[in-house]
This record gives C-alpha cells, structure tokens and sequence, in this order.
C-alpha cells in the first residue's frame, strides 16, 4: 500500500514504535504543507491512504475528489504520547482510527 503522511513537521512520525509496522508499504512523508486543492492532489495522486498528522492539517473535498485511489484517509490527534483517531465520514465510511506511542 502507498501511504502519505502529510504535515509532519518535525519528521516526527518515522521515530513512533507503530512505524515499523507500516514498514512492508511504501510510506512517503511529507514535511511541509501544500494548501492549494490541485497541487495537493497532484501530490498525493498514488496514495491508497493518507495521514493527517496534525489536527490543523486540511484535507478538503476538492483535493480527494481527485483522489481515485484512496482508500484509507487517517487523522490522528496527539495528546502527549498517545495518538487517536477521530471518526468524520469518509466516502460514506468512517475515518480509520490510528494508534500511536511516542518513541520515548
């Protein structure tokens, strides 16, 4: 599976314990934000999932409409060493739920 990570910043997502579980996909992380719709989609055009690391993160309808291939759109929310997922509908589904430690 072909997995953006959208949004992180400080390159953070790769140091979660979770991480080597994704480690059998191709995993592209993005550090910095794309807040034009075309541009955003044109970047993530091969992902079959998406993750929103920050709860500022935005993921508008014009960018996933012209998502043909995703799959599996994620929004995870940190509170201090834990990560979970927020349930907004998707395509008629829920959002995955992502669970995650801090490295430390």
């Amino acid at each position: 599976m072909k997995i953006a990570v959208i949004d992180d910043y400080q390159n953070a997502f790769p140091t979660l314990k979770c991480y080597s579980k994704l480690r059998d996909h191709e995993v592209m992380i993005y550090t910095d934000t794309e807040k034009e719709p075309a541009r955003l989609a044109e970047r993530l055009k091969d992902a079959e999932a998406v993750v929103l690391t920050q709860q500022r993160s935005r993921f508008p309808r014009a960018a996933i409409e012209r998502l043909p291939k995703l799959a599996l759109p994620c929004r995870h929310i940190c509170r201090g060493t834990t990560c979970t997922g927020c349930t907004t509908p998707f395509r008629g589904a829920p959002l995955a739920k992502f669970l995650a430690y801090s490295s430390g």
